[in-house]
């Protein structure tokens, strides 16, 4: 009697392999997305926190804190002076380095910045802060944009999520 020599795999145990790599990828992708969302929105939070972090140092410095237009513009041009170049803030949904404006483009902006003083819901933070959790309303087209609202007596905060609601509420006084 002759002994066969077996090399290789057999088709049964292929299949047996394909079938578990199927369940994996079944059970995996999903979830590979719903991953790559939260680091997107963990981006948002850090651009908020960076943003945040500077007013705080400013106002702390020089007082930024204006009861008129110009204190939207003073902040534009410091957001715009500190984000530049390697510092830019980049808006996780564009993966890009982008501008700080006083509108919403959102293929092209990552910080706006907005004056709420003389605005009868907005003037103040806490008015201001009230105003930002009742919006239940998502705008998905500015999604990762960081906003900065001058108050007369300090700034609001918040960037939004991927669902386009806000996130990280943060009042500087």
């Amino acid at each position: 009697m002759k002994k066969l020599n077996k090399k290789g795999f057999t088709l049964i145990e292929l299949m047996i392999v394909l079938a578990i790599i199927a369940i994996l990828a079944v059970v995996l992708i999903p979830k590979a997305g719903l991953l790559k969302d939260n680091a997107k929105g963990s981006g948002v939070a850090a651009n908020v926190n960076s943003v945040r972090a500077l007013l705080e140092t400013k106002s702390a410095d020089s007082g930024y804190f204006a009861a008129s237009g110009a204190g939207a513009l003073k902040t534009i041009a410091a957001l715009t002076s500190a984000f530049t170049g390697a510092n830019a803030i980049e808006n996780p949904w564009l993966k890009a380095a982008t501008t700080v404006a006083d509108t919403a483009t959102p293929d092209t902006t990552s910080v706006v910045v907005t004056d709420q003083t003389g605005t009868a819901a907005n003037d103040t933070t806490a008015e201001a802060i009230d105003v930002v959790k009742a919006v239940t309303t998502a705008d998905t087209t500015d999604k990762g944009i960081t906003y900065v609202w001058v108050c007369k007596d300090g700034f609001v905060v918040y960037g939004l999520d991927g669902e386009g609601l806000p996130t990280g509420l943060q009042a500087i006084n």
